[in-house]
């Protein structure tokens, strides 16, 4: 009877993702135009037959499956126009598991790119890129779902000293923390933090030959 049960389970997600597949995965909304730019909302849904659920967020043995029911929406802001272009996104991820109600979890990402206002003469060009992000997995190392914090902030730039060649400089910061869903027993992980600093000279090698033909 615990056969049949668990087949019937695994029969049900399949037909739950098919229906996912078929239309329901993703919608994307505009609904406004903010400084030339547009805003649009978009929302993806998923279902997610995990079939070793206890080994992959328990860290137990045996193996017990579980059905995870995953929403996504993400606010966008893009602008392409006139001298700089700009991308804003903020996103959720509102995950929960049908039996399991234990690992549930929640993520969010927010970030955004600038490319620097120049005119089309410059010889400078650059940009900005940010990002601050929550991600939650398994991790197979210690057998837990693990939920971390993830950091980054760049700034890059290059300035033409020649009709091919260009000086390239830049300077980020990228930091991740994760830590345990379930903290029974505890496991302590460690944060990483880097710092980048970058300088170089670029030289472009790729010609144009125009072929005109009366």
């Amino acid at each position: 009877m615990a056969h049949i049960a668990h087949t019937h389970k695994i029969v049900r997600s399949i037909l739950l993702s098919t229906a996912l597949l078929l239309g329901l995965t993703q919608s994307g909304y505009g609904f406004a135009e903010i400084y030339r730019g547009a805003l649009t909302l978009d929302l993806e849904g998923r279902i997610i037959y995990d079939s070793n659920i206890s080994g992959n967020a328990l860290g137990d043995a045996g193996d017990l499956s579980d059905i995870l029911f995953s929403l996504r929406p993400m606010l966008r802001y893009e602008r392409d126009v006139g001298r700089s272009d700009i991308e804003a996104w903020f996103g959720l991820n509102f995950s929960r598991y049908q039996d399991f109600t234990e690992v549930n979890f929640n993520d969010f990402d927010v970030g955004f790119t600038i490319d620097a206002p120049t005119a089309a003469s410059s010889k400078f060009a650059g940009n900005i890129d940010f990002r601050y992000y929550q991600d939650t997995g398994s991790n197979q190392s210690v057998l837990r779902y693990v939920q971390t914090q993830r950091f980054h902030f760049n700034v890059n730039g290059s300035y033409m000293i020649g009709a091919k060649t260009s000086l390239r400089f830049g300077a980020g910061y990228r930091m991740s923390d994760p830590e345990d869903i379930i903290n029974d027993p505890p496991v302590e992980y460690s944060q990483s933090t880097y710092y980048d600093i970058t300088l170089g000279v670029g030289y472009n090698l790729r010609s144009i030959n125009t072929l005109f033909l009366d």
